[in-house]
């Protein structure tokens, strides 16, 4: 009787630790996966001075395609309009703070992985978010 008890405890240990280190395995892809999209939306977002909405179409489009569904938007941009870009300062004309984008990307993970990812972290979502200068120059007569 204690062999057999011995015998299930160390199954149980070995698959508690296979399936940890399988979840933070996944964890790690998915978590890059996103950190990838949001980086190629805060360059493109930055060369452009605002966030295209074909750009939140095609990368919102790819996430879903991935598995992540969620209720809520992915994206958060401090500029969403192409009337009211971050402009990169020309020769001291534009206020520091005209020329910053920011980004922020919140994305659910699939529920295995949200659920290890809670009991890790303490918090079961993606989230990233950081400011760039903004990169675009407007041509010569079109801003101040």
């Amino acid at each position: 009787m204690k062999t057999v008890i011995s015998i299930l405890l160390s199954m149980l240990i070995f698959i508690i630790v296979s399936v940890g280190i399988i979840g933070v395995s996944e964890i790690k892809n998915e978590q890059a996966e996103v950190r990838s999209v949001w980086g190629k939306m805060l360059r493109e977002m930055a060369a452009d001075g605002y966030l295209a909405d074909s750009v939140v179409s095609h990368y919102s489009d790819y996430l879903k395609a991935q598995g992540y569904e969620q209720d809520f938007p992915y994206f958060q941009a401090s500029h969403t309009n192409s009337n009211n870009r971050a402009i990169r300062p020309q020769h001291g004309k534009v206020a520091t703070s005209d020329n910053i984008v920011r980004l922020s990307i919140e994305v659910e993970p699939k529920p295995f992985i949200k659920a290890i990812k809670f009991l890790r972290d303490g918090q079961p979502n993606f989230i990233f978010s950081d400011t760039r200068i903004s990169e675009y120059l407007p041509i010569e007569g079109d801003q101040p």
